[in-house]
């Protein structure tokens, strides 16, 4: 996809946000074993608490209600499981113009190559 002609390259890398990755680990965690043969003789209680502290935290525990419902949004919602950009490449010679992050600023290599 261009965004000038014959230039554009999207990137997209795991997020640095700690309780994205602490969910996924956890949801990891509730489901390694779910497609095995023998999933049925091995899902034990500890596999049911996993996934229990998950549900709880989702309905939003009484005492967190406000915190909760923030952290459902924040991990579900995959696309915050991404970091995105968009660097000008020059598809020819692979020449850099300029990235464009999801922030919208200009990236640290930018303002230092327009000084």
């Amino acid at each position: 996809m261009d965004y000038n002609p014959g230039r554009i390259w999207l990137n997209a890398a795991p997020t640095p946000n700690k309780e994205v990755h602490e969910f996924q680990h956890d949801l990891r965690a509730c489901t390694s074993q779910a497609l095995s043969n023998d999933a049925a003789d091995t899902y034990t209680e500890e596999n049911f608490l996993q996934v229990k502290a998950l549900l709880d935290r989702f309905k939003s525990r009484p005492e967190h209600t406000h915190l909760d419902k923030e952290w459902t949004a924040r991990v579900t919602d995959v696309r915050r499981w991404f970091v995105f950009s968009a660097s000008e490449l020059n598809r020819e010679d692979n020449a850099w113009y300029e990235v464009h992050s999801d922030s919208g600023g200009k990236s640290g290599r930018q303002k230092e190559n327009t000084r």
